[in-house]
């Protein structure tokens, strides 16, 4: 049989000994104690008095026995309380020796003197303590002085009363840990507000952000309003920079009204100061000098990127409404067009073309000039003019010059003029492809000679490339258009 007792100890300071002094006593069946020595006892706790399933069990293999007499500390091999509700009536104790079976009856815990005060702290029972996580809402006051603080993430919490009111004895702060968030976050119709006075929102050497919150609502819009009749100042101070919407993601940013019902002013700067406009990597898109009155696309200082002007397109023929100096290009009409004083009118473009290296040819048949021809439009009109410099292997061979191009053109005409012999400038005109004559002898063999050749072309239906050619006067005889030459071709 087994004859047992426990002792709980109080212990007077801030924490307690989580162990349970237990005293008890081995006898054999005869009533005689065990003999002196170490045995192996297990102890089991339980909700029930019998049956059931051991709730926190620990095994203690070496536990000294006087006289029958032993003393052990419960919880000094598995911790208490673990899985153990204490604040129960209906805790057993089960005590197993050895390969004996679990002794019985099992030992109901009584509570010790000082178990009657654990209602209480400080004499105030536990109804007038607030509780973590009730599970109903609780009712009362709390009254403090010196500072409260709250723990933890946002998670809902929501003061009932509608005013959370400061006393006037100094400032008032509501402050977050040095590294945590603070949110604060409204329903409908929410207002911050200081009647009268500044409100001054600071951030130090952090970020103030205003905006909508993943963690707290889907979608949503920042209004920034200063009232009726009064100015709405958003400044960065002396020294520091005024950022909107440098985020990563992309974003559309709208400058005043947009619906067209009232007329909105932007002005930047003073009159000395530049506007610009900034992309990725501080490239500079465009600004605007108002010192020297000029609007530049890109950066003004030479550098390695260049940025292009693009005018709107019009992909119908015809002209909209004109403004002085407007311009666009019309796609349906392959034009430029500019508003002047008179009306719209198409701006001439021009473009140039290089013979790169010396080129050469002895037959007398034309073949294309390399690097000297257009791309030409369809019922346009076109003035070709070239500077040529060219030289013959013999003061006997002059130089053919002509032109091909689409099929079926309108006109085609124009003249070469050369300086082809020694004593009189020599032309030559035509008026269809490869339809000019040949240029007399030059003044001195493989000497360079120049040339003018103008053209006059109006294009038919079909479109294609307008081509320079050349030929020599004799066959077999070498003729050389020299690199430099070039030509010039004007729309009209």
């Amino acid at each position: 049989m087994v004859t047992v007792s426990f002792i709980t100890t109080s212990v007077a300071r801030g924490a307690i000994n989580n162990q349970i002094s237990f005293q008890g006593k081995l006898t054999n069946t005869d009533g005689t104690n065990v003999s002196n020595g170490a045995y192996s006892i297990a102890f089991s706790m339980y909700t029930v008095s019998t049956g059931g399933t051991a709730i926190w069990t620990e095994t203690q293999s070496a536990v000294t026995v006087t006289d029958g007499i032993f003393q052990v500390n419960l919880g000094s091999v598995t911790s208490l309380p673990g899985s153990v509700d204490f604040n129960s009536g209906s805790i057993y104790l089960g005590v197993k020796v050895g390969a004996d079976p679990e002794m019985s009856p099992r030992i109901l815990f009584t509570a010790s003197p000082y178990a009657f005060n654990s209602d209480k702290l400080g004499g105030i029972s536990a109804s007038g303590f607030v509780q973590l996580s009730p599970g109903s809402q609780q009712t009362g006051f709390i009254n403090i002085s010196g500072n409260a603080t709250v723990g933890g993430t946002y998670n809902g919490n929501t003061f009932t009363s509608s005013t959370l009111t400061f006393g006037a004895a100094g400032a008032a702060s509501i402050q977050s840990a040095a590294t945590q968030a603070l949110n604060v976050t409204g329903n409908a119709a929410s207002t911050v507000s200081t009647s009268t006075g500044n409100l001054t929102l600071q951030a130090g050497s952090g970020t103030i952000s205003f905006g909508t919150s993943t963690a707290l609502t889907s979608n949503g819009t920042l209004s920034l309003s200063s009232g009726a009749g009064t100015a709405l100042t958003i400044d960065s101070g002396t020294t520091g920079a005024l950022n909107i919407g440098t985020g990563a993601n992309a974003k559309t940013i709208t400058l005043g009204n947009n619906t067209g019902a009232t007329t909105i002013a932007h002005l930047v700067g003073t009159s000395t100061s530049a506007f610009k406009v900034q992309g990725p990597s501080g490239a500079v898109y465009m600004q605007v000098d108002s010192t020297t009155n000029r609007l530049y696309v890109g950066n003004p200082t030479a550098d390695g990127t260049a940025f292009i002007l693009v005018l709107d397109s019009k992909n119908t023929t015809g002209d909209p409404t004109g403004v002085v100096g407007g311009m666009y290009y019309n796609t349906a009409d392959s034009e430029y067009r500019a508003y002047q004083s008179s009306g719209w009118s198409t701006i001439q473009p021009v473009r140039y073309l290089y013979v790169a290296a010396d080129i050469s040819r002895t037959q007398t048949t034309y073949a294309d000039v390399t690097g000297l021809s257009f791309a030409v439009a369809a019922n346009k009109d076109y003035e070709m003019k070239c500077n040529i410099i060219y030289r013959s292997a013999a003061t006997g061979t002059g130089i053919g010059i002509a032109l091909n191009g689409p099929t079926s053109p309108t006109v085609v005409a124009g003249q070469f003029v050369s300086n082809s012999s020694a004593t009189a400038f020599n032309g030559r005109s035509f008026n269809a492809y490869n339809g000019t004559g040949k240029t007399t002898g030059v003044q001195t063999a493989n000497a360079d000679t120049y040339g003018i050749f103008n053209a006059y072309f109006r294009n038919g239906a079909t479109s294609g490339n307008l081509t320079l050619r050349y030929a020599s006067e004799t066959n077999g005889t070498a003729v050389t258009i020299r690199a430099g030459s070039y030509c010039r071709l004007s729309e009209l």
